[in-house]
C-alpha cells in the first residue's frame, strides 16, 4: 500500500511536470526572431515531445493500464511527424502547438464527464482515449481516471474509519495530513452522506462521497493558508439545486453532470465542506422542485 501511495503522489508530480512543459513550449515573439530562433523553437518542441512521452509511459505503469502503451507511443509518433512537417515554419509550428499540445475538445470533455464516474469506471479509459487528439486531452483523461476511481482511493494505506448515524462508513487514507484528519474527525454524525473516502497527500486532499450526485468527487489543493476546492458531480438529479451550489459552473436543465470550484481559508475548510455536502442533491431531490421527476399540475418535468 505504501508503494501505491508513492505512485499516486508520483502521478500528481508528473501531471504538473507535463503541464509545465506544455506551458514552456508556448511560442513567444523571440522564437520568430530569425531562422536560428525558429530552429531552436522547433527543436524545443521535439525534445519536449520525447520528455512527455516518457512521462506518459510512467503514468500508464502507475495506473496499471500498460495495455495502452502502444496507443500512446503511436500518438506521439503522429505528433513528431506533424512537427517535422512544419519544417521550422513558425506559423505552422504555432498551429501544431494548438493542434497537438493545447486544444481541448468540448465533446471529449463531456464524454470524460459522462464516462469517468466513481463506481462505474470499468473500461472507461479505453473507451475515451481513442478520441483524444492532444496531449492536454490525454492528460485530462488520466487525471479524471485517478480522481473518479474509488479503487485507487481504497488501495491507499488506511489510517482510520468511523461510522455516522445512517450507517455509512467514513474512511481516511493516505498520509498523516492534519487538515484531512480534521475533516474526517469532525464530519457531523447526522450529515446524510453515503460511503466517504478521504485521501490525504502532501498539500492535497482527495474526497469521494457516494450517493451525493451518485459519486461526488473533490480535489483540494492547499497552498499557504488557502485551499482551492475543485469538484465534480457526475449525476445532476436537480438542476435547480445544483445551480445554487458555491462556485458552480451553471448548467442547463438537460445537463446530467456539473463541476465547479471555490476557495476558502484552511481554518474554514472543514465547515465549508460540510455545508457544501449538505447542499449537493441526492436521488431524493429528483422528485422535489427543480428535479427531473418533479410533478406540477400533473405534468412531469425532466
Amino acid at each position: 500500500m505504501e508503494d501505491k501511495l508513492k505512485n499516486i503522489e508520483k502521478f500528481f508530480e508528473l501531471n504538473l511536470e507535463i503541464k509545465n512543459t506544455m506551458l514552456k513550449c508556448a511560442a513567444n515573439k523571440m522564437d520568430n526572431y530569425n531562422m536560428d530562433s525558429r530552429m531552436k523553437y522547433g527543436d524545443k518542441l521535439y525534445f519536449a515531445l520525447e520528455d512527455m512521452l516518457e512521462m506518459f509511459l510512467k503514468i500508464l505503469k502507475i495506473l496499471k493500464i500498460n495495455h495502452l502503451e502502444n496507443t500512446i507511443i503511436n500518438q506521439f509518433k503522429y505528433y513528431q511527424n506533424e512537427l517535422l512537417n512544419c519544417n521550422y515554419n513558425f506559423e505552422k509550428m504555432n498551429v501544431f502547438y494548438q493542434k497537438c499540445f493545447s486544444n481541448m475538445d468540448i465533446k471529449l470533455i463531456n464524454k470524460v464527464k459522462e464516462t469517468m464516474v466513481g463506481y462505474t469506471l470499468f473500461n472507461a479509459v479505453d473507451y475515451v482515449i481513442k478520441d483524444a487528439k492532444t496531449i492536454n486531452e490525454l492528460l485530462h483523461i488520466m487525471h479524471a481516471y485517478i480522481i473518479n476511481n474509488e479503487k485507487i482511493y481504497q488501495s491507499m494505506p488506511k489510517i482510520s474509519e468511523r461510522e455516522i448515524l445512517n450507517g455509512a462508513n467514513i474512511t481516511l487514507y493516505g498520509k498523516e495530513n492534519n487538515i484531512a484528519k480534521k475533516i474526517f474527525n469532525n464530519i457531523p454524525v447526522d450529515l446524510d452522506l453515503g460511503f466517504t473516502d478521504i485521501v490525504g497527500l502532501d498539500n492535497k486532499i482527495l474526497i469521494m462521497v457516494r450517493d451525493l450526485g451518485h459519486a461526488l468527487t473533490l480535489e483540494i489543493d492547499i497552498e499557504n493558508n488557502s485551499c482551492l476546492i475543485k469538484y465534480f458531480i457526475p449525476k445532476v438529479c436537480n438542476p435547480l439545486l445544483v445551480n445554487k451550489l458555491k462556485g458552480i459552473n451553471k448548467i442547463k436543465e438537460d445537463i446530467r453532470f456539473a463541476n465547479g470550484q471555490f476557495e476558502c481559508k484552511i481554518d474554514d475548510l472543514a465547515n465549508e465542506l460540510y455545508d457544501f455536502f449538505s447542499k449537493v442533491p441526492t436521488d431524493n431531490n429528483m422528485f422535489t422542485l427543480g428535479g427531473w421527476y418533479y410533478e406540477e399540475d400533473n405534468q412531469t418535468k425532466r
